[in-house]
């Protein structure tokens, strides 16, 4: 459900904060990584995980005799010409260099983070150039057997399937404090596409979609980013809280700031999203891909996801 993932977002958000300005060196990251609880068993299962990746990074500096960094140019940059591909350092912005962005109530800057933290699995910075290359040669068996390529495949190892109408492709995103990538390689047509953003405010998977249906000569409509003007005497009739239909426990907070509606997980203000007003009753929040749709004479409130589901709150109060 939207609530859900909207608070554990929030509670994994707020836990981020207090880590990601850390100074580790590697043995104190594996150490905060020791100490960590198991999700299961060895070999029970196989889940994605940033903290397996940066493992390994010390297991190839172990097996090589050399830094991470030496053999990312060594074995991807350099042969690859990946001019733009290194580890990340701190935003200089003076070397046009840029920061990044979220948009909650308006418009933030992202704090910096230390990559130290995320050696193996988040420090690399790049350019879409860089990343198709990068696929480009994953799928040309320059950089991987056949064998490992189907393995990545077939068992989600580094590699996602995604299939967008006929077209079927592979590939990965990726984000870090406010940046944020998405890179897709379809065999059939040996086609890279890649997408890199710096303030997240609309949708990376829509963006995707129709990036791809230009490329591959598909219809399709651009998205409709028009809203109504409405008075605050018009929003302030869909304020207040809204408890879930099925879960009492479960409650929305619908308030009104400037002229602008937004919606908030109580006791929560990096929760607060701006709903932009679609139609009269209807408003989009386009980084979630949820419309929430009033209906103000019975006090409910529906939310929509991007599969259609529904959502129904009905307003508990009125303020």
């Amino acid at each position: 459900m939207f609530i859900i993932y909207l608070l554990v977002y929030i509670f994994l958000l707020k836990n981020f904060q207090t880590i990601k300005a850390a100074n580790l060196n590697k043995e104190q990251l594996l150490d905060v990584m020791f100490k960590l609880p198991s999700d299961f068993p060895p070999g029970f299962k196989y889940s994605y995980s940033n903290s397996g990746y940066s493992v390994l990074g010390f297991i190839l500096e172990k097996i090589y005799g050399k830094s991470y960094d030496e053999l990312l140019a060594e074995k991807i940059t350099v042969p690859l010409n990946m001019t733009n591909t290194e580890i990340g350092k701190t935003i200089k912005p003076e070397n046009n260099e840029a920061k990044s962005y979220r948009f909650f109530k308006d418009w933030r800057k992202a704090d910096d983070a230390n990559l130290s933290f995320f050696f193996g699995s988040a420090d690399i910075v790049s350019t879409t150039r860089d990343l198709n290359l990068f696929f480009d040669a994953i799928f040309s068996g320059k950089l991987v057997s056949d064998k490992s390529l189907v393995q990545m495949k077939n068992l989600n190892q580094g590699l996602k399937y995604y299939v967008f109408d006929e077209y079927n492709g592979y590939g990965h995103t990726g984000s870090m404090t406010g940046f944020l990538s998405f890179s897709l390689y379809f065999p059939s047509q040996k086609l890279a596409i890649s997408i890199t953003e710096n303030g997240i405010r609309y949708d990376i998977h829509d963006i995707a979609e129709y990036v791809i249906k230009h490329f591959l000569h598909k219809n399709y409509d651009y998205p409709d980013f028009s809203v109504v003007k409405l008075s605050d005497e018009e929003l302030s009739k869909f304020t207040g809280e809204y408890e879930s239909k099925n879960d009492k426990t479960k409650m929305l907070n619908i308030y009104l700031e400037k002229n602008k509606l937004y919606l908030q997980s109580p006791g929560e203000d990096l929760s607060s999203i701006y709903l932009e007003p679609k139609a009269n009753n209807t408003f989009r929040y386009d980084i979630g891909r949820m419309d929430a749709v009033f209906d103000e004479k019975k006090g409910k409130m529906i939310l929509i996801n991007s599969r259609n589901v529904k959502y129904e709150y009905k307003r508990k109060t009125k303020i």
